[in-house]
């Protein structure tokens, strides 16, 4: 049995100790909260009017469908990054082993970017990238003045397993497109067959992911290897993750986008963004 003074001992050491805890939860909330900051106003809503087409093999069958997703400027010019499996299931659907051999296809036939002040901006798909599980879209015009947006120009993050990160996004229309945030803890750096951070992707799809100390981490998507088998219980475990590209890898693909066509990029110095928030 404990005595009296060990028991006063103990009492005193876990006081302290979830003094600790807490006080390290507030300063990791006090700098997610300057991560919005600085970032939310380049985090927007995609808008898409899908087209879908799907051969059962002995007929077919065609719909229309209305997506929306998170996304993020990426350029002043206001080139978007997204996912493309939450614009465009079926580039996820065309994976899945159906009975009967089902294929399916789609035609984006709208697509347009609704900006952090709700202004709706008319854009194209300029490049879809399934292996990455990535798209860009671009402004059909130019926008009058630059845009905020995220930069992926910058070296990637020492991330490493069990960091936490910082995920945005905007919440739909019953949370007024408000801006919203998330942490998803990295449950493993993989290497190959390119650098990405496997997290438990509870925050979404397209998100931008920047470390607590304003980093940026990179782009959230979903990896798949092989055929999906819904007979396999175990494919979804073993062969589907949701992972972090990081900023290297996401901005090859802009470029890439940028010589799909006359760029409207506007020449800034710096990211136009908010300034990062004091702590008080």
């Amino acid at each position: 049995m404990l005595s009296t003074r060990s028991f006063a001992f103990c009492s005193v050491a876990a006081l302290l100790l979830s003094s600790h805890v807490l006080a390290s939860a507030d300063e990791d909330a006090v700098r997610a909260r300057a991560v919005a900051e600085k970032y939310g106003r380049a985090v927007i809503t995609v808008e898409i009017v899908l087209e879908e087409s799907y051969d059962y093999g002995g007929g077919g069958e065609k719909r229309e469908s209305k997506m929306t997703a998170s996304a993020v400027f990426v350029d002043p010019s206001g080139l978007a990054v997204a996912s493309l499996s939450s614009i465009d299931p079926t580039s996820t659907r065309n994976q899945i082993s159906y009975e009967g051999g089902t294929k399916a296809s789609s035609k984006i036939v709208e697509a347009k970017l609704r900006a952090e002040d709700g202004t709706e901006i008319p854009a194209d798909v300029v490049l879809r990238d399934r292996d990455l599980d990535l798209a860009v879209l671009r402004p059909k015009s130019s926008p009058a003045t630059p845009l905020p947006f995220v930069s992926m120009s910058q070296p990637n993050p020492d991330v490493k397993m069990f960091d936490e990160l910082v995920t945005l996004r905007r919440l739909g229309r019953v949370a007024g497109r408000t801006l919203g945030g998330c942490g998803d803890m990295v449950k493993a750096v993989a290497t190959k067959p390119r650098l990405f951070y496997v997290v438990y992707g509870s925050c979404g799809l397209g998100l931008p992911a920047f470390t607590l100390d304003g980093k940026v981490a990179g782009i959230s998507v979903l990896r798949t290897y092989g055929k999906m088998d819904m007979d396999d219980a175990s494919w979804f475990s073993n062969e589907m993750a949701y992972v972090v590209l990081p900023p290297e890898t996401v901005r090859k693909i802009i470029d890439q986008a940028k010589k799909t066509g006359k760029t409207t990029a506007t020449p800034v110095a710096k990211p136009a963004v908010k300034p990062s928030a004091k702590p008080k």
